[in-house]
């Protein structure tokens, strides 16, 4: 018989998980998980684990509770590790006990893994500290969803006159007679504060007193799962709000990169910003073949990609780096790449391919030999550089049938010009286009592309300040 582990993990995205519980996902051969959760944490199991949707929300229940009680003791059977995964925290209001107890009469091994439950982690996404020294030092937490599908039975009478910060939780549907059991109970006009999709960067927070937070999220969407904060400590928000304060909290980005690179993904969610990062092209390599690296006099090499695909394949071949000839790269951010395998640029470029084969002309002869690893894509850039130039085709990209999830983003970030022309072709608009350099700003233009921004230099990092707001651009408005 294996074990069950009922395992939280968290408010919001998923490097919100514990450890212990990110752990046990990587082990399980076994998963039955939850709707209020990151679909990122199920990226960490292992090939060959079996992940089964039993999800419950407000009038649509995938899976009965006492269902999912018997599915658990049976996998347990069949399987050394089944994880159940659950938003929160498995004790709060997640049936994490009823789901222990039907294992401990089945006589199943089972741990239960604690996540940061909303109550408390949904707050401080929204600057509302649940308790704060001068304000209250004390909270209740309740439910605003029963079993039963209704409004459960709660003392307003008491509620509506204590200093303690209460927190009811799935409490979207039933805001308005929440906020009608305290004005019965003759409460005060306190603040309060519904929060949508807390630690998401989907998040939506409406904040006001029990006498206009009705009217004020009718006004706008703020979807569940949502949790409702009343009391003093709602006064917070606005100064403390760091959330929402992030350069692109809240705004659309449409990010379609290469299968092998995500290398802006998360530092654009960590900016706020909802990113949608579709894989329009994959990467395939090329047969490897073995090289002869000493009768080469330069390296070239034009992409990170390349780097680490060359360098791999050094490495494989037994070839001691001390023994590669002199290497030219395209800028500094490749001579970083190329660095961390022990080997240093002797010629680093400051721009594109183009700019980096000029270089290398005032350095080489006809005689040099010179060997370019490159993609399948743009060689004829090499035409113009002098000696005998030998081009390794290393992999090429093939394009993929995908689909944007939104018909417009007010940010699009493009990598290269094959990646605007894939984005176009689609038909998706773009508010703003952040460009990496001035063939991908002409194919933005052709495309019909209005207000682009292209990075001075082309480094994603030049691109990230721009979207911070901290590096001015060369502006192509139209």
């Amino acid at each position: 018989m294996g074990k069950v582990v009922l395992a939280g993990v968290g408010c919001g995205e998923a490097d919100l998980m514990s450890i212990r519980a990110r752990d046990f996902v990587e082990r399980a051969d076994c998963i039955l998980y939850d709707h209020l959760m990151d679909a990122a944490i199920l990226k960490a199991a292992k090939p060959g684990c079996v992940k089964i949707f039993v999800g419950k929300e407000s009038g649509n229940h995938a899976v009965a509770q006492d269902q999912i009680n018997a599915m658990l003791v049976d996998f347990s059977k069949r399987y050394d590790c089944v994880v159940r995964l659950k938003g929160g925290d498995p004790y709060v209001f997640g049936r994490g006990a009823e789901e222990a107890h039907a294992l401990l009469e089945a006589g199943v091994p089972f741990e239960v893994v604690p996540g940061i439950s909303s109550c408390i982690a949904g707050l401080s996404f929204a600057g509302i500290p649940i308790t704060a020294r001068s304000i209250t030092r004390g909270f209740r937490v309740y439910t605003a969803h029963s079993s039963e599908d209704r409004m459960p039975e709660l003392d307003f009478e008491q509620l509506a006159f204590t200093k303690d910060t209460v927190v009811f939780l799935m409490g979207r549907k039933n805001l308005a007679r929440i906020v009608e059991g305290y004005q019965k109970a003759g409460a005060p006009d306190l603040p309060i504060a519904l929060i949508s999709k807390a630690g998401f960067p989907e998040q939506r927070v409406c904040v006001g007193t029990l006498s206009t937070i009705v009217e004020q999220c009718a006004r706008e969407e703020y979807p569940a799962p949502a949790l409702i904060v009343v009391g003093n400590v709602v006064n917070e928000s606005e100064a403390l709000n760091w959330f929402s304060r992030r350069p692109l909290s809240g705004k659309t980005v449409l990010y379609a990169r290469n299968s092998d690179r995500d290398d802006l993904l998360e530092p654009l969610r960590d900016l706020g910003a909802i990113v949608d990062a579709p894989v329009a092209f994959e990467r395939v390599e090329s047969p490897e073949m073995a090289v002869d690296v000493e009768k080469y006099d330069w390296v070239v090499l034009t992409s990170q990609t390349a780097i680490r695909l060359f360098m791999e394949r050094m490495r494989r071949q037994q070839v001691d780096v001390r023994r590669l000839p002199k290497v030219a790269v395209v800028h500094e951010q490749s001579a970083q790449a190329l660095a961390r395998y022990g080997v240093f640029a002797d010629l680093v470029g400051t721009k594109d391919a183009e700019s980096l084969v000029k270089q290398l002309n005032q350095v080489v002869d006809a005689d040099s030999n010179i060997l370019v690893p490159h993609s399948a894509a743009n060689i004829d850039v090499f035409v113009g550089l002098k000696g005998n130039v030998d081009v390794h085709v290393l992999y090429q990209m093939v394009p993929l049938d995908w689909h944007a999830s939104r018909p417009a983003y007010d940010y699009g970030v493009f990598t290269s010009a094959r990646m605007a022309e894939s984005v176009l072709a689609r038909g998706v608009r773009i508010g703003t286009a952040i460009s990496i350099g001035e063939k991908t700003t002409a194919a933005l233009r052709k495309g019909g592309v209005k207000t682009i921004c292209q990075a001075k230099r082309p480094r994603y990092g030049d691109m990230l300040e721009i979207l911070k707001g901290n590096e001015s651009c060369i502006e192509a408005e139209d």
